[in-house]
């Protein structure tokens, strides 16, 4: 991967019970935890954007564009955000996800990296 390394961590189907529902209607929260190492001589920078989760029927979900204190902690980088090298970052990313949605896999995909993608165990 060009020097840098990235895992998801963990999906939480109901990742956000406590916060308001999504803007989009019957949807609900979904919450991945990723990490990013940066193994390059060189800043590289992060953003969530670069994380999607996927359905069964390829809808692509993207990162919230909204933060509520009953997201999990930490979250993960937010718009561009640098990361020395030798550093690592991870955190939550929150995504609002149609209910009906079944997610099948967690999908990394970079302007030089990727795509990589994980499992999202069944539920």
């Amino acid at each position: 991967t060009r020097g840098s390394t990235v895992t998801a961590h963990q999906v939480i189907l109901d990742g956000a019970p406590a916060a308001p529902l999504p803007q989009s209607p019957n949807s609900h929260w979904v919450a991945v935890d990723v990490e990013s190492c940066n193994n390059l001589s060189e800043v590289v920078y992060l953003t969530g954007s670069f994380w999607k989760v996927v359905a069964t029927d390829n809808r692509q979900y993207t990162e919230s564009s909204l933060g509520y204190n009953q997201f999990p902690e930490p979250t993960y980088a937010f718009g561009d955000t640098p990361l020395n090298p030798g550093e690592c970052a991870r955190g939550w990313i929150v995504y609002p996800v149609a209910n009906d949605a079944q997610l099948t896999t967690v999908r990394y995909q970079s302007d030089t990296n990727g795509p990589f993608y994980w499992q999202v165990p069944a539920s």
